[in-house]
């Protein structure tokens, strides 16, 4: 899902006549708002929404725990719909962006992922992990070659 679906979804629900529906819609508005506000490196916005959705959740534990309100509880619900549960491999994205032997920063690296199919799946702290490795790996490389020059 994408941030235009997600307000999509957020003006279906809202304009229902069902309350339980817009609580939905409540929940939906939240975390696009928590989406639109992100300021760190993201890679897709389906993980974005994803990683907004399970903060959101955790905000909405504490207030039911709190005030017992039924709508926190259907809050959490519509934000359960929006978590992805399957994301690529670091191992695998580390073995894909090495065997192409050139260093990358996040957002090169992002580019370079961008028409994968797996796109969709990469977690940005993952990415990020890759991408540092291959940069230690490149630094080790460009040592030993200065090591044997000398």
């Amino acid at each position: 899902m994408n941030i235009q679906s997600l307000k999509n979804r957020e003006i279906a629900f809202l304009s229902s006549n069902k309350s339980r529906f817009r609580e939905y819609g409540i929940a939906y508005k939240d975390i696009l708002k928590m989406c639109l506000k992100y300021a760190d490196d993201k890679v897709s916005e389906d993980v974005l929404i994803s990683d907004m959705a399970t903060e959101y959740i955790k905000k909405e534990k504490f207030r039911y725990d709190f005030t017992k309100n039924e709508k926190h509880q259907m809050h959490i619900k519509a934000a359960l719909e929006l978590i992805k549960k399957d994301f690529y491999p670091e191992e695998k994205l580390f073995k894909e962006l090495d065997d192409f032997n050139l260093e990358f920063d996040f957002k090169g690296a992002k580019n370079f992922l961008r028409n994968r199919k797996y796109y969709k799946r990469i977690r940005p702290k993952t990415l990020k992990n890759v991408v540092s490795r291959i940069k230690e790996k490149f630094d080790k490389e460009y040592e030993n070659t200065e090591n044997i020059t000398e």
